[in-house]
């Protein structure tokens, strides 16, 4: 049987990972497109060739938000069914 320490150790290592992950998604949005636009200058096809491949990481980070928020939505669905075990 696993102990409950190893199971909160093994939790907040994930939760460490995903507040990383987020954070970094976050520090990715801070910086307008239209910011980057004006790095490109008046270059149209470069511009355009930036915003495709910002937008490819965006989904890209998009995706993984939304499993590390799947995974976080089941341990607390466990958790809470636990809890509700212990009351009963």
């Amino acid at each position: 049987m696993i102990s409950n320490s190893a199971i909160e150790d093994d939790l907040l290592t994930d939760l460490d990972f995903f507040d990383q992950e987020m954070a970094r998604y976050s520090e990715s949005l801070q910086e307008t497109l239209m910011n980057k636009k004006s790095l490109a200058g008046n270059d149209l096809m470069e511009e355009l060739v930036n915003v495709y491949s910002e937008m490819q990481v965006m989904g890209q980070d998009f995706k993984k938000a939304i499993n590390i928020f799947s995974l976080l939505m089941e341990h607390s669905r466990e958790l809470y069914d636990k809890n509700k075990e212990m009351g009963s």
